[in-house]
């Protein structure tokens, strides 16, 4: 073989093994928008002849500059301005949608609410292009500034139980991670954005947690709230910045019952978060309280940053504070980097399925795939689940967990009983089975040549779901033959109160 050749042959398998994707993070917070292009490197495990793939590397290829959110009256942000900025960012960066192979927008705090979020979500996904995902979700946030942060990459290396604390404009996220991996999210109504100001001191907006943090825990309570078009007191501002940094450091300090329950977007925290051994910060004040800004944007950033050093300097927190190295870009940078997966390529597609699909509703039958198993304890619960899909008629997803061995006879007995539901269910559109295990390319056979299937059954491996997840699959990535796969939540405000406000105490 020449030395061409085996260049060839060398460079064919590497491609084989290793999928570069190119992929963007768009964050729309209640204070500031910004946009990171990056390439991520993911690699193909050799061990137990396993098809995942993992993240090896991750570069950034661009980043906006971080602007303030643009809003038109009565609150909305405004989608228009916001899809110019995107257009203006893709030019920038040399870039079109077409180059993309996955991404995410993510949508916080005031975008989140109901009247910006559909809006946003139309105009974005149509700027961002055809394969990148609308996302919106405290538990979303919360894990994507875990990761974007480095604090997951820290708890990973130091073997440390770290509590990340993201702040920003109209919340806080929680994250407890062991060893870098999240356990357990959370998030409060607190942020730099409960009052805005002009540059005279007049308020320009106000939200129902900051008339909270007045009515009990500040130094003046009974305080009348922020008023819009008002000035905004200095004992009043001192008193909420500290009101809000109670709130903010309550679980850090292991107080996590001093929360108030009207300020949770979450329900209850987890008992397990007051357990760590280190904290650090995210998120836009995150900056003032590692001493990178210094500027006033209008907010009570500078003054909760102030507020939360105070308790740090004083020795306030049971655990060493340490920097992971990303504040206010943290969950754009989670977003662009870590928002992608692939299945592995022992994947089954049928060759009429049309590729890319976008937002595919992710069920989960209830079965018990660890023991032995016959077709009929898989054909009810797949039934159910089918039954609570709300467009039967639009692609749906299954997932499974698959313990014990891939057998011939259990992969059979589990392709038969999604076929006879699907008998009962009729003809429609695709379905795709995806499982956690490395056996696509056997059950899809199964579904092939034992079954006569009357609609496309895709057949993807390799992927961690849970309830309420949603899938974009893009087309195939050659010649490794994988399909980069976004897993999303959608959660368009919240479901007390339509505009996803903070109730009241």
């Amino acid at each position: 073989m020449s030395n061409l050749q085996a260049d060839d042959a060398e460079a064919f398998y590497y491609a084989l093994d290793n999928v570069k994707l190119t992929s963007v993070g768009i964050d729309i917070g209640s204070t500031t928008s910004h946009l990171m292009f990056s390439r991520v490197h993911l690699k193909r495990e050799t061990q137990r002849h396993s098809t995942r793939y993992v993240v090896a590397a991750q570069e950034v290829l661009w980043r906006s500059r971080i602007r303030f959110t643009p809003y038109l009256d009565h609150g909305r942000i405004n989608a228009a301005a916001l899809g110019g900025w995107v257009d203006d960012d893709f030019a920038s960066a040399g870039l079109t949608p077409d180059d993309l192979d996955s991404g995410a927008v993510i949508l916080t705090g005031e975008a989140l609410k109901q009247h910006n979020a559909k809006a946003l979500a139309d105009v974005l996904a149509a700027k961002a292009g055809e394969f990148v995902c609308v996302s919106a979700g405290h538990h979303l946030e919360a894990l994507l500034a875990a990761y974007g942060s480095g604090s997951a990459a820290l708890s990973a290396t130091s073997a440390l139980r770290i509590l990340c604390i993201d702040i920003g404009g109209g919340t806080t996220k929680l994250s407890l991670i062991d060893r870098g991996a999240v356990q357990h999210t959370a998030a409060i109504e607190v942020g730099a954005r409960m009052v805005s100001f002009d540059g005279s001191g007049v308020v320009r907006q106000a939200t129902p947690a900051a008339r909270i943090m007045l009515d009990t825990g500040s130094p003046v309570p009974g305080a009348p709230a922020p008023q819009p078009g008002a000035p905004l007191d200095a004992t009043v501002r001192q008193a909420l910045a500290e009101a809000a940094a109670t709130q903010i450091l309550a679980v850090a300090r292991r107080r996590s019952d001093t929360v108030r329950p009207s300020l949770l977007l979450t329900g209850r925290l987890h008992p397990a978060f007051e357990c760590f051994d280190a904290v650090t910060f995210a998120g836009g004040v995150a900056e003032y309280i590692y001493g990178r800004e210094d500027r006033d944007f209008g907010d009570l950033g500078a003054d909760i940053a102030a507020a939360v050093r105070v308790v740090i300097d004083a020795g306030g927190l049971p655990a060493p504070v340490l920097d992971p190295g990303t504040g206010i870009r943290a969950t754009v940078v989670g977003a662009s980097q870590s928002s992608v997966q692939v299945s592995g390529s022992t994947v089954s597609v049928p060759a009429e399925t049309v590729l890319p699909l976008r937002n595919v509703p992710v069920l989960h039958p209830a079965v018990d795939l660890s023991g032995d198993f016959g077709q009929a304890a898989i054909t009810a619960p797949v039934r159910d689940a089918l039954d609570s899909a709300q467009d039967p008629d639009s692609p749906i997803a299954l997932a499974f967990h698959f313990g014990g061995p891939p057998s011939y006879s259990r992969l059979h007995a589990l392709a038969g009983g999604i076929v006879a539901a699907l008998d009962d269910a009729g003809p429609a559109a695709s379905l795709i089975v995806v499982v956690d295990r490395d056996i696509a390319a056997s059950l899809g056979g199964i579904f092939a040549d034992e079954f006569a299937v009357t609609r496309p059954v895709l057949c993807l491996d390799n992927l961690e779901l849970r309830p309420f997840d949603f899938l974009d699959i893009g087309r195939p990535i050659w010649p490794a033959g994988v399909y980069p796969i976004v897993i999303k939540s959608l959660l368009f405000g919240s479901s007390g109160d339509p505009d996803g406000k903070a109730a009241t105490p």
